[in-house]
C-alpha cells in the first residue's frame, strides 16, 4: 500500500482545473457517513464497512479489495468499449479500467458525494481525474448519467429525433449504489428504458443499414426528380382527405369511394392500391416506405400507374417502386446520406411521423396538408375474416404479414387481445396493431382536425367519430382539387456531388454505431464507387 500523503489536496487541485464547481463542492463535503466506516483489509488496503447492521457488512472485499476490482475489470471481454460503474466505492475499479485500451468511456455514478470525497482523501486519483475517458456523475448530478449516455451515443443527424445505440458495455454495481434506495430505483427505471431502446436500435441498424444505404444511393436519381413532401403541406385547406388502409374491412365499402374521387384527396397505403385499382378508383397519393423487396409485390402485374397518381416515398424504399411513378414526393427519413443530399441541394425534404405502420405516415401527411376533415377507411387495426384486403393477398403469394394460420396459432397461445370494436362489441387484435391503435388515438387527441372512422369494422378508434363511409361522403362538395402531380420538382442545378472525407464520415454516422472500423472502410469504398 502507498504511503499516506495529503491526497485530498493534490486531487482537489487537479479537480479545480477540470471541474472547478465540483471541486468546490467536494472541499465543503463532510466525510462522515452515518453507518459507513473505513476499515483495513487483510492485505492492508482500506475498504468500506457498513456498521449500522449486525453483524457489520463489508461493502468491499475485506481480504483484498484492490485485487478483487482488478480481477473484475480483467475479466471483461475485449470488445467492451463502455464501462458503467454504478457506485464507485473507494475507486478500486477506476485505475484498472483506465488501463484497458479497448475501453473508450468510463462512467462513474455515485449518488453519495461523501464516498467520492473519501476516495479522494485516500488515494492519488489525479491521472483518473485528468483522463477524458472518465466521467463522474456525483451526488445530485448522478441522475444526469442516463441522459448523458443518451446524448453521447445518439447517432441521429436530425435533432427532432434520437437514435441511441450504446457500444458493447459492461455494468459493474458497487454496494454503495444501494445506500439511497429511491435513487437506485429511479435510475434503474431510466436505465432499463435506455437499454431496451438501444438494443432495438442496434438490431434494426444491424439488420437494415446495408439495405438502406444501397436503396438510398440507388434512389438518388428518383429523389432528384421529385418534389419535397413539404411542398404538399398546407395544400389541403378547404378540402377533405381520405386515408385508405389495407384492412379486411376495405372490401366492404371500397366501391363507395368512387363517389368521393372528385371531392376529396384520396391517400392510399401501398398495400391498398391494388384493391382501389380493381374498382377503378384513382388515388391522388400512394405511400411506400418499406425497404425490402417484398414491398414491390404490392405493384406486381400493374402495367402502368396513371400519371396523376403521386408517390410519397422515403429514400430507403425499394428503388423499383419510384420508377413506376411519374410524380414523386420525397419525405425525410433522417438517414445521413439523405441529409448530405439535402445540404448539397440546399433544401429540406420535410418529415412525416411514422410509428410502425405506413398508415401513420398517411395520417400525418393529411394533417400537414391541413385538410378540414380526415376520413379513415380500411383502418381495421384488428383481425377480421382475413388479415388484409383481398387485393393485397394474391393467389400465388403468401401474405408477408400474419397469415390466417398464424392468427389461429396466436389465439391458441393467448397472444391476441380484445379491444372495443367499430360500432360496438369487441374486435380481436395483437400487440403490434394495438400500438398503432394507441398512436392514432394519441395523435387524434393532439390534432385539431375532425377525424371520422368509416372503416365499418375492426377496432374502434377513440377520438374518431364513427360513420358509414356512404354517410361520411354524402355531403362532400365537389372542390377543385389541385393536381398534386403538377407541383414543381426540386431545383438540382449547380448541385455539387463531390464526396470528401468529412462527407463520408457524416454518411456513415448510423453505420458507425454497429460496424467495425474494417467494415466501415469497406463501406467508404462502396459509397465512393456508387456515387
Amino acid at each position: 500500500m502507498t504511503e499516506n500523503k495529503n491526497y485530498l489536496a493534490l486531487n482537489l487541485e487537479t479537480l479545480f482545473h477540470v471541474k472547478p464547481d465540483l471541486a468546490r463542492i467536494i472541499s465543503q463535503t463532510n466525510f462522515n457517513i452515518e453507518g459507513i466506516a473505513v476499515a483495513k483489509s487483510d492485505s492492508g488496503w482500506p475498504f468500506l464497512l457498513q456498521t449500522n447492521v449486525n453483524p457489520h457488512r463489508p461493502l468491499e472485499n475485506k481480504v483484498d479489495p484492490r485485487l478483487e476490482a482488478k480481477n473484475a475489470i480483467a475479466s471483461l471481454n475485449e470488445k467492451i468499449r463502455l464501462v458503467i460503474l454504478k457506485g464507485c466505492g473507494l475507486g478500486y475499479s477506476l485505475k484498472p479500467a483506465q488501463a484497458r485500451k479497448n475501453i473508450e468511456r468510463i462512467v462513474c455514478v455515485e449518488p453519495t458525494l461523501a464516498i467520492f470525497a473519501l476516495m479522494l482523501s485516500l488515494f492519488d486519483m489525479r491521472r483518473v481525474i485528468l483522463d477524458k475517458r472518465v466521467e463522474f456523475y456525483l451526488g445530485t448530478d448522478a441522475a444526469k448519467a442516463v441522459s448523458a449516455l443518451k446524448s453521447n451515443y445518439d447517432f441521429n443527424t436530425d435533432k427532432s429525433a434520437s437514435l441511441v445505440v450504446l457500444p458493447p458495455y459492461s455494468v459493474i454495481r458497487h454496494p454503495t449504489f444501494g445506500i439511497d434506495l429511491e435513487f437506485e430505483r429511479q435510475f434503474e427505471e431510466e436505465w432499463s428504458i435506455l437499454k431496451i431502446t438501444s438494443e432495438r436500435n442496434r438490431v434494426t441498424l444491424s439488420t437494415f443499414t446495408d439495405l438502406w444505404r444501397k436503396n438510398i444511393i440507388a434512389n438518388i436519381p428518383a429523389m432528384l426528380d421529385s418534389a419535397p413532401v413539404s411542398s404538399l403541406f398546407g395544400k389541403g385547406r378547404g378540402t377533405v382527405g381520405i386515408l385508405v388502409g389495407a384492412g379486411p374491412s376495405l372490401d366492404k365499402n371500397v366501391d363507395k369511394l368512387i363517389a368521393a374521387q372528385e371531392s376529396a384527396y384520396i391517400v392510399a397505403v401501398d398495400s391498398a392500391y391494388r384493391t382501389l385499382l380493381a374498382y377503378g378508383i384513382v388515388p391522388d397519393i400512394v405511400i411506400a416506405v418499406d425497404a425490402t423487396a417484398e414491398n414491390v409485390k404490392d405493384f406486381d402485374g400493374i402495367r402502368k400507374i396513371p400519371d396523376e397518381v403521386s408517390l410519397v416515398m422515403v429514400p430507403v424504399v425499394d428503388p423499383r417502386i419510384p420508377k413506376m411513378f411519374k410524380s414523386r414526393f420525397t419525405a425525410s427519413y433522417g438517414h445521413p446520406i439523405q441529409k448530405w443530399l439535402e445540404k448539397r441541394l440546399k433544401i429540406e425534404f420535410g418529415s412525416l411521423l411514422i410509428s410502425g405502420s405506413v398508415s401513420t405516415i398517411g395520417f400525418d401527411l393529411l394533417r400537414k396538408m391541413q385538410v378540414d376533415k380526415i376520413i379513415l377507411v380500411g383502418m381495421d387495426m384488428a383481425f377480421g375474416n382475413n388479415t388484409h384486403t383481398k387485393g393485397f393477398l394474391r393467389a400465388d403469394t403468401v401474405s408477408r404479414f400474419s397469415t390466417l394460420e398464424r392468427i389461429e396459432s396466436s389465439r391458441e397461445k393467448g397472444e391476441t387481445l380484445r379491444v372495443l370494436g367499430w360500432g360496438g362489441g369487441e374486435a380481436e387484435t395483437n400487440i403490434i396493431m394495438s400500438r398503432w391503435l394507441e398512436w392514432f388515438q394519441r395523435e387524434i387527441e393532439k390534432s385539431r382536425v375532425n377525424v371520422i372512422n368509416a372503416t365499418e369494422g375492426g377496432a374502434s378508434i377513440f377520438g374518431a367519430n364513427e360513420m358509414k363511409l356512404e354517410d361520411a361522403i354524402r355531403d362532400l362538395k365537389k372542390n377543385p382539387k389541385r393536381n398534386l402531380s403538377k407541383i414543381q420538382n426540386i431545383d438540382k442545378r449547380n448541385c455539387d456531388f463531390d464526396v470528401g472525407e468529412e462527407d463520408l464520415e457524416f454518411m456513415l454516422k448510423w453505420e458507425s454505431a454497429v460496424k467495425s472500423k474494417e467494415e466501415l472502410d469497406g463501406v467508404r469504398h462502396s459509397i465512393i464507387r456508387l456515387l
